[in-house]
């Protein structure tokens, strides 16, 4: 058990100030560890472009096999868990595009997948021979891991969609779905697989949008995920280390407090003044009666 600081009376309308959503929402910017494109091709379907500078979203011709997807994915560690998330926006940059507007979407990825050595040539549009652990249209991980569908395993649902036409940045700016994906993600490390970038017309000729990856040459163009949260609340007084404040912590803190009296310890020295008296205990006390409702069970 480690020495707390208290609040302290005087400060317990600022910690519940602090407490409030408004006050305590932080934002935060990142950028992908991940990222891609799977290519369909007339004959052969592994081809991959994990560390180009772009990928590809849309049909390339009017022949069958050029369809384009990108996948996306972000770590979210930096965000405390148990964090609520308020708000999503995804920035994406187009560089190069031969077709009108059309509309992209971002669709949940419902399975790992990976990024390799494997760097296209020139505009990168064909991709290359998939270096080990890539992303491609038939695998998750090349070699060995397939999708059990070709093409990638992601959710029917739009979690956002935009129209996208010329060269420029486009934002994918908050949904319902967009913000329950990243809450998903942030409770659920394990399901984090980030997005699947999809054209809605993919089935048409020439709808390709070329988009900039975390490995551009420009910083400014790489994808860019902007995250708005409000941590969770201190449980400054929660003793046990078990997530809630309860009767329970007041009882091990006085059984600690009472054995530090007779080691000569300081592990309850909860004002860290250097001494173990009953000024610690009711500092504690006050703690606990102000600790946040989310915090009592």
């Amino acid at each position: 058990m480690t020495p707390r600081r208290t609040i302290g009376l005087a400060a317990t309308a600022a910690a519940v100030l602090a407490a409030s959503p408004a006050l305590a929402q932080t934002t935060i910017a990142i950028n992908p560890v991940r990222d891609g494109t799977i290519y369909e091709t007339y004959d052969i379907f592994n081809y991959s472009n994990g560390a180009g500078q772009h990928f590809f979203v849309g049909r390339t011709a009017q022949d069958m096999g050029s369809r384009r997807r990108g996948l996306l994915a972000f770590d979210l560690s930096s965000i405390p868990a148990g964090s609520t998330i308020t708000s999503v926006t995804l920035r994406l940059h187009v560089s190069r595009t031969t077709s009108g507007s059309q509309n992209i979407s971002l669709r949940k990825a419902l399975v790992a997948w990976g990024e390799g050595a494997s760097d296209a040539e020139s505009n990168e549009g064909t991709g290359v021979d998939p270096e080990p652990g890539d992303v491609t249209w038939v695998h998750s991980f090349f070699p060995d891991v397939f999708w059990s569908t070709p093409g990638g395993q992601y959710s029917a649902i739009q979690s956002a969609t935009r129209s996208v036409n010329s060269a420029a940045n486009y934002t994918w700016t908050s949904t319902a779905q967009l913000v329950a994906d990243v809450q998903g993600w942030l409770d659920n490390p394990a399901t984090n697989f980030g997005w699947a970038v999809v054209n809605n017309s993919e089935a048409a000729a020439r709808t390709a949008k070329r988009f900039d990856t975390r490995e551009n040459a420009t910083s400014a163009f790489r994808p860019l995920l902007t995250v708005v949260y409000t941590p969770p609340p201190e449980c400054i007084a929660d003793w046990d280390d078990n997530g809630v404040v309860n009767s329970t912590d007041v009882s091990s803190f006085i059984n600690d407090w009472f054995a530090d009296l007779a080691n000569g310890t300081l592990i309850t020295d909860w004002d860290q003044n250097g001494a173990v008296n009953s000024t610690d205990v009711s500092n504690f006390i006050n703690d606990w009666f102000a600790a946040p409702p989310a915090c009592l069970g």
